[in-house]
């Protein structure tokens, strides 16, 4: 349930945008990862956690309560996001993908990212990709393609050579973010086609910050990198990017965010 408001949303208003040649609006589309259709204040008057921001939104929106999902989990939900497939017509057929896994979607693939560029849009991506990109792998090495990789292969890339076929590759101009779920390695920010901080340690986090009860996948990461400071950080880029992009699209070319946060999926990593 966690895409179907924020898809269904984003279809009606791309097909609003392309309608409206003569004036396109910038888009925005928040992906949160994880985000039960109850746990909204304003679909569930009962909910435990107050959501102020999205209760806002939705009163001055529009919301949709009879909506479906091809699939409830990662990244079968993206691909049908960004390609506007049926999950099940990729070469992943159950399951997710790992943090090292190549790239899920076909290079002959239109995407929501690729439709906008030809509408002139700007196009960027910030958050958790979760499709798969193409590392460049160590001699006689190997990664599992559709599934997450095993424990002993988790060492099996060369972190300081670029990435190819990520999501440059398939229409986005530019992009900031983690290349899976923020309990999969590896655990470093990547920055269009590379990691910014070579991996070089061996880390593993709390599945819940101050509490016990099980960890993340154990395996390569930066030194500074720390979960607390990842959606922070997306934040960050998100507002910066729309601040950088916001003169262009007042004279003209629009942008498109596609913002898939990596919360709130474990671990959960809220700032004190």
């Amino acid at each position: 349930m966690r895409s179907i408001i924020a898809k269904t949303l984003f279809v009606t208003l791309l097909g609003a945008a392309l309608a409206a040649a003569a004036e396109k609006p910038n888009i925005v589309y928040v992906l949160c990862d994880d985000l039960g259709y109850g746990d909204l204040k304003c679909l569930n008057a009962n909910g435990r956690i107050a959501t102020p921001n999205f209760d806002r939104v939705a009163a001055q929106g529009m919301i949709f309560t009879d909506a479906h999902s091809g699939s409830a989990v990662c990244s079968p939900t993206r691909y049908g996001i960004l390609t506007g497939r049926y999950a099940w017509r990729s070469k992943l057929q159950q399951g997710v993908l790992g943090g090292l896994s190549p790239r899920l979607i076909e290079s002959d693939r239109l995407t929501v990212a690729e439709l906008l560029k030809k509408q002139g849009y700007h196009t960027a991506a910030i958050g958790k990709w979760h499709l798969g990109m193409n590392w460049v792998k160590q001699p006689g090495k190997d990664v599992t393609e559709l599934a997450v990789e095993t424990p002993e292969q988790v060492w099996n890339v060369d972190f300081a050579r670029p990435i190819s076929d990520g999501p440059n590759a398939v229409g986005f101009d530019f992009y900031f973010g983690i290349s899976a779920s923020l309990d999969m390695v590896p655990y470093t920010f990547i920055r269009n086609d590379r990691a910014m901080i070579v991996p070089t340690v061996d880390k593993q986090f709390p599945l819940m910050i101050g509490r016990e009860g099980g960890t993340t996948r154990q395996g390569p990461a930066a030194p500074q990198f720390e979960v607390e400071e990842v959606l922070p950080a997306l934040t960050r880029e998100a507002v910066e990017y729309i601040n950088a992009r916001a003169p262009e699209a007042k004279t003209g070319q629009p942008f498109f965010l596609y913002l898939p946060l990596a919360s709130p999926h474990t671990p959960i990593a809220p700032q004190s």
